[in-house]
């Protein structure tokens, strides 16, 4: 089976996956795709990431809510 439906792609119901060291088969499917398929390219256009990985500009450190911060948080409000 070389395909399997995306449910998230409701005009376009085909999605690929296929690793990258395998550009052999990659080829092959892309070719036998765009002859079956005549909106291959606007498939494909879908997939490709048009944005920058995230990374966040300042490195800030994340902690993780526990009861002291909640309750500190809760008396700074009963205070203002």
């Amino acid at each position: 089976i070389l395909y399997a439906p995306d449910n998230r792609l409701s005009m376009l119901p085909y999605a690929f996956h296929v690793r990258k060291d395998r550009r052999d088969l990659l080829e092959s499917i892309n070719r036998a795709v765009s002859i079956v398929y005549p909106a291959y390219p606007t498939i494909m256009s879908r997939y490709n990431n048009r944005y920058l990985p995230y990374r966040p500009s300042t490195p800030l450190p994340v902690r993780p809510l526990s009861i002291d911060l909640l309750s500190q948080i809760f008396i700074l409000f009963a205070i203002l």
